[in-house]
């Protein structure tokens, strides 16, 4: 999944994109395994850090992550026994450019 828009206050972009997985591994191991994981940003100019929440976490009462639980978990397997997690990269903070979505 991918999303941008303006999500917070102020004029900019923000881009988001990621997959709920599942896994029988421990959040621990899951952690350190995207810990060395990076994208290129939207422009291409640095690289993103790859970011895991798992879905018993507290961060999904926040906005955008509360909407993405509800929009897209419903479409991932989930599997007994195994963390559900979600795996993504964020650039945020860029120039609109005149995109009205942005602002």
């Amino acid at each position: 999944m991918a999303e941008f828009g303006l999500f917070g206050n102020s004029n900019h972009c923000d881009y988001f994109v990621g997959e709920f997985r599942s896994s029988p591994l421990s959040k621990e191991v899951l952690r350190q395994a995207y810990a060395v994981v990076a994208t290129s940003s939207f422009i291409g100019d640095r690289l993103l850090e790859t970011d895991v929440y798992f879905v018993d976490e507290d961060v999904f009462t926040h906005y955008p992550w509360s909407g993405w639980l509800e929009k897209y978990l419903p479409n991932h397997p989930r599997i007994a026994h195994e963390n559900t997690y979600l795996i993504f990269s964020e650039d945020a903070g860029n120039s609109p450019n005149g995109d009205f979505r942005c602002h």
